[in-house]
């Protein structure tokens, strides 16, 4: 799955924006002030897991309308250019590209659990999302045994109850002799209760 730069950018600013301000840094001295969207953590602080949950869940409604300090882009609706998924192994051998989607609802999400080692640079993070609606154009080619497969047109999706497992795997730097912790890598693994999934071919 090949998701659009923009939203892999998007997701690594917004893990930036709490890790990097999260108590991670040895000396408070140094650090700007930091903008209304922000809760700093102290990572001495016998809660900080408590703390950087809150921090995420303070980050919604500014990350609705977009971080512009940190050229984050709205996420409500959250705009992908293209999403491709494929199937190439057995019978069934498909390949569905997703172009021009809007999603709305992932302003909606709450995490729900943090568990962190700033020690090894890791935090695992639960979060959930009511209810997920994407439309856009699609475009799917393969053979399933020995028909092929062709189709074109628009989508519309709909995904409820969405339970995910956001593991972040950070690396550190330093500014100004302070040392910070960014985002290097995340795997993302989910569940759903409940979806729908309509598409309106218009392939001639």
């Amino acid at each position: 799955m090949k998701m659009a730069k923009g939203f892999i950018k998007t997701l690594s600013v917004l893990c930036l924006t709490v890790l990097c301000h999260s108590g991670y840094a040895e000396e408070d001295e140094g650090i700007p002030t930091l903008p209304e969207y922000l809760l700093p953590c102290n990572q001495k602080d016998p809660e900080l897991d408590i703390c950087i949950k809150g921090s995420f869940n303070h980050l919604r409604p500014y990350l609705a309308k977009g971080l512009t300090d940190l050229d984050v882009p709205p996420v409500e609706p959250l705009f992908i250019d293209k999403l491709v998924m494929e199937n190439s192994a057995g019978p069934v051998r498909v390949t569905a590209a997703f172009s021009n989607i809007t999603v709305v609802g992932p302003s909606n999400y709450t995490v729900t659990k943090i568990r962190s080692d700033l020690k090894k640079l890791r935090i695992d993070m639960g979060l959930v999302l009511p209810r997920i609606e994407a439309t856009g154009k699609y475009e799917v080619s393969g053979q399933v045994l020995l028909f092929p497969v062709r189709s074109q047109g628009d989508f519309w999706a709909s995904f409820s109850d969405v339970a995910a497992i956001v593991k972040i795997f950070g690396k550190e730097f330093t500014k100004k002799n302070t040392k910070f912790m960014t985002a290097d890598r995340m795997v993302v693994d989910f569940k759903l209760r409940g979806s729908r999934f309509k598409v309106r071919d218009t392939k001639q």
